[in-house]
């Protein structure tokens, strides 16, 4: 199915008391370049409950932008359940669509990322991204999980400040994609030592391996 932009808007318009939504569409099923942004998708959904979505949705800015804005979005005090497909942390603009997100999400209970960054991306961090969002704070989030962790540098430092920012957090789990058996042990040392704001436990699983020996 294809559909446009704003025929899918005008959709969600009319569904203003939906809690459910799985937006599984892919970038090529809309009928043109142009796609819903994260703040009129949430604006379509004032109650919304449990989302399921794509990267490209959450996206705040494209690359070589300068800045983004961080009060873009209602509050979404309703959201306890978001899942993200084809999360990318290029250049930073994926910190700054998460922390965004999940500031105007304060009830967030569960988060569910699936990676899909280019292995040979270079990946660059602004170092003041997330220390812009030192505000924020996750009282009810309880579970992290991340498909295809690859341990970069933007990847580490958003699991490191949920950590340091969900006092409810019980559990993180990294299905990681990391080919050095040493660089997986390495991660699951700074974690553990990380400021945790709970006694959460962490899990890593190294899928690289796995799929690897089979």
């Amino acid at each position: 199915m294809r559909i446009s932009k704003e025929s899918l808007l005008h959709l969600l318009s009319n569904c203003p008391s939906l809690k459910w939504l799985n937006l599984g569409l892919p970038e090529e099923d809309f009928l043109s370049d142009e796609k819903p942004s994260m703040m009129e998708l949430f604006k379509c959904l004032p109650v919304i409950e449990h989302l399921k979505t794509w990267g490209y949705i959450v996206r705040l800015k494209s690359l070589g932008e300068v800045s983004v804005p961080k009060e873009l979005l209602p509050s979404l005090i309703h959201l306890k359940y978001v899942s993200i497909v084809q999360m990318c942390f290029v250049d930073g603009y994926g910190l700054h669509s998460l922390a965004v997100l999940i500031k105007c999400c304060p009830n967030l209970e569960k988060l569910k990322l699936v990676i899909d960054t280019d292995w040979d991306t270079e990946n660059v961090i602004e170092s003041a991204v997330l220390e812009e969002y030192s505000d924020v704070w996750l009282e009810h989030l309880n579970e992290l999980k991340i498909n295809f962790f690859l341990n970069n540098k933007s990847e580490l430092e958003f699991v490191k400040f949920i950590l340091a920012r969900s006092p409810s957090l019980k559990k993180v789990m990294l299905l990681a994609w990391i080919a050095d058996k040493n660089e997986e042990l390495e991660l699951s040392k700074i974690l553990s030592s990380a400021p945790h704001a709970s006694p959460v436990e962490i899990v890593v699983k190294n899928r690289y391996i796995k799929i690897s020996d089979d």
